[in-house]
């Protein structure tokens, strides 16, 4: 075992800390220890020395301790990220961003998991055509445990953009007043909102099949405050909506797959799995 001596009163300690303390409180004052001390340098020397800038040469100082040569090589943070990237980092870049997939060389069709739409793609176990329908996917996934009533307000959702029908809906409205944000989300309580013509709550009662009610069809821009005076009130009975949405896909040339306008509670639930 290794003993630690003190120069100055001879006092051995076990560990080199233990001397250390000592000499730091009991010979702090010890004008000899202190010139010694300081005759010896600094434990570690510091090197100061110029060198250029990898990206555009400018020079400029770094300083590192000796022995450690680990300095930065770039006179500013734009310089370091201005670099040039040779095709091995960015196939690192790559890898890393994808989390260890690999990418196709040539564009590949798949179906979305969600809403069975075709999409191509190079990257490799891709599932779903973007984020939303990721997003509503675990969604209806996590609706085992939720109520009837949640579950058929999920299904009941308008899940279409209305981009895709221009003629269709008054985006004047949302020029003028824009979409509706909460106090703490914009601010903007008037804005537009999108509405249920049938709505959800007559819906449910009537035990309407949650897809006729989420059909474009279906639906209306208003001011927010509008619709919440409105309320649950409809202005549609199930029969016009029937022969509107019919009329819909005719002028639109698209399918509709529901056919019975009504559904039991059962078949709700079951379409969780779907």
């Amino acid at each position: 075992m290794k003993i630690y001596t003190c120069e100055d009163c001879d006092l051995n300690f076990k560990t080199f800390q233990a001397k250390a303390n000592h000499v730091r409180w009991k010979h702090k004052d010890n004008s000899e220890y202190l010139a010694k001390l300081r005759a010896s340098g600094p434990r570690i020397k510091r090197i100061t020395e110029t060198i250029k800038c990898k990206k555009c040469a400018k020079p400029f100082e770094v300083t590192y301790l000796m022995g450690k040569k680990e300095h930065k090589e770039h006179c500013t943070r734009s310089c370091a990220n201005s670099r040039v990237h040779t095709d091995e980092s960015k196939n690192k870049i790559r890898q890393s961003c994808l989390g260890g997939k690999t990418m196709y060389t040539a564009e590949r069709s798949f179906m979305c998991q969600y809403c069975n739409k075709k999409f191509q793609t190079r990257r490799k176990g891709k599932i779903y055509c973007d984020r939303r329908c990721h997003g509503l996917d675990r969604q209806r996934r996590n609706l085992t445990n939720k109520t009837f009533r949640q579950i058929y307000r999920h299904f009941a959702k308008f899940q279409f953009s209305l981009n895709d029908y221009p003629n269709d809906f008054n985006f004047g409205l949302i020029e003028e007043h824009g979409w509706y944000k909460a106090k703490n989300r914009g601010d903007n309580l008037g804005g537009i909102t999108r509405d249920h013509i049938l709505s959800v709550t007559d819906g449910m009662n009537q035990m309407i099949n949650p897809l006729f009610l989420a059909h474009p069809a279906n639906c209306r821009l208003m001011r927010q405050c509008d619709n919440a005076s409105k309320g649950s009130e409809s202005r549609l009975t199930i029969e016009e909506l029937c022969a509107r949405i019919k009329e819909w896909n005719v002028d639109h040339e698209e399918e509709f797959s529901a056919e019975n306008p009504y559904i039991e509670k059962k078949d709700v639930i079951a379409m969780i799995a779907e």
